[in-house]
């Protein structure tokens, strides 16, 4: 039944890129009709801003109501508010992945210095992390903040000009790692590239995507009360399907539902690890995040432009929590 679903769906899948090509359109592709209940059969998908060289991690801020989003090759945050395109912050070191902590502090993957960077609320800038045992970090790539205060992060060899053959990578492996208190723990070195992660809404597990044109998979890892990975398991494997392109970025719904950017769109998948569906753009998309007032608001970045969808349900957005939310306070 899986094998036939999953041809049913390349299918589709590939006809519906004919409509995707058109610059001012996309398409939902449902597989499943639980679909129906996270986003509407008319929902449309906009393009609200373009001309960009590499988009990468959309970031909503709850204080500001406007989206973030770097522009990787020119090294530049761009702040879109209300149709309007600014740039937040230049010469961020090739800035990727973003997200806030808990006391709405802009935490920065850079790829050129090779750190994890905290923006701090006057401007300036603080290095979090940028070695383990002595050894550059590769290339960080997405992180996010538990509401605890703890970080993770992925650290791929991407920013590297011939990346694992590279001469100045340091570490053997492609990590994923924990900031706490201020030490850096290296929680998995097995996955070939780990990219996009996200936390379930309980925060218990971690989703990653592993971006790798020879298997294309996206894991799940336990997390513990204390921060460490349990154990992990294969989520959901794409490696056999015939579209083109790799897991990258992803997000979370307060359901538990998996927005994984990865082959010609975004897959969307259960929280048991079923395959719903999926939302094509007219561009490969690298990453997604929540956002609007409600947080039903899905923010694309796909290579040059900018989109979003309406949807029905709404996200996990990062930073502050109601205290009744933090981890730490759970009994």
């Amino acid at each position: 039944m899986r094998k036939t679903l999953k041809t049913l769906f390349c299918i589709i899948w590939g006809m519906s890129m004919t409509l995707a090509q058109n610059p001012q359109t996309g398409k939902v592709v449902r597989i499943d009709p639980r679909l129906d209940e996270l986003v509407s059969a008319d929902a449309k998908i906009e393009k609200i801003a373009d001309g960009f060289t590499f988009t990468e991690g959309p970031l909503w801020s709850t204080e500001g109501n406007y989206l973030l989003f770097t522009d990787i090759p020119k090294s530049l945050i761009y702040k879109w508010q209300n149709g309007q395109v600014s740039v937040f912050r230049d010469s961020t070191n090739r800035a990727n992945g973003l997200t806030f902590d808990m006391e709405g502090r802009l935490i920065v993957c850079e790829e050129q210095t090779r750190c994890i960077s905290r923006i701090e609320k006057d401007g300036t800038r603080t290095v979090l992390a940028a070695t383990y045992k002595g050894k550059k970090f590769n290339s960080p790539n997405d992180v996010i903040v538990r509401s605890d205060g703890t970080i993770y992060f992925t650290d791929p060899p991407y920013g590297l000009p011939k990346a694992d053959e590279d001469t100045a990578k340091q570490l053997p492996y492609n990590g994923i790692y924990r900031i706490k208190n201020g030490v850096v723990t290296l929680e998995e070195k097995g996955m070939y590239r780990p990219n996009g992660i996200a936390f379930s809404p309980d925060e218990s597990y971690i989703y990653i995507g592993n971006l790798d044109s020879g298997r294309e998979v996206w894991a799940t890892y336990d997390v513990t009360q204390e921060g460490s990975f349990k154990k992990g398991f294969i989520f959901f494997d794409a490696t056999n399907y015939t579209v083109k392109g790799n897991p990258d970025g992803l997000k979370v719904d307060s359901k538990g539902n998996v927005y994984a950017t990865g082959p010609d769109g975004i897959w969307v998948l259960s929280p048991e690890g079923e395959h719903l569906g999926g939302i094509l753009f007219p561009e490969m998309p690298s990453n997604c995040a929540w956002g609007d007032a409600d947080g039903k608001t899905l923010y694309v970045t796909a290579r040059t432009g900018i989109y979003r969808i309406r949807m029905n349900v709404a996200g996990i957005l990062p930073g502050p929590k109601p205290a009744a939310e933090v981890i730490g306070n759970k009994k």
